[in-house]
C-alpha cells in the first residue's frame, strides 16, 4: 500500500473543472443523484479497506510491543534471584 501520497494522475486540476449546471429535468437530477450514489458507494469500499488496513497495523504494533515487554517483565521478576545464586557461589568459590 502506497504511504498515503496522491498519485499525479489521481490528483484534481480544478482550473480544468468545468462549473455544473442546474439540471433541467427529472432525468438529469436523477442521473446525477445515480452517480453520486456510485461514487459514494466505491468511497464507502475504499474506506472499508482502510479500516481494516488500520486494524491490522494497531493489531500487529501492539503484538511487536508485547513481544519486546513481556521478556523485560519476566526477566526483571525472574532473573534478580537466579543472579544473586550465581554471585553468591562465585564468592563462595572465591571466597
Amino acid at each position: 500500500m502506497d504511504n498515503g501520497a496522491i498519485s499525479e494522475d489521481k490528483k484534481i486540476n480544478y482550473e480544468s473543472v468545468e462549473p455544473v449546471e442546474e439540471p433541467n429535468s427529472r432525468a438529469e437530477t436523477t442521473k446525477l443523484l445515480r452517480d453520486n450514489l456510485a461514487c459514494s458507494q466505491e468511497i464507502l469500499d475504499k474506506i472499508k479497506d482502510i479500516k481494516k488496513y488500520i486494524f491490522w497495523q494497531q493489531t500487529w504494533g501492539v503484538i511487536r510491543l508485547l513481544i519486546i515487554l513481556v521478556p523485560v517483565v519476566l526477566g526483571f521478576i525472574y532473573l534478580p534471584p537466579l543472579i544473586r545464586n550465581s554471585i553468591e557461589q562465585y564468592r563462595n568459590l572465591f571466597g
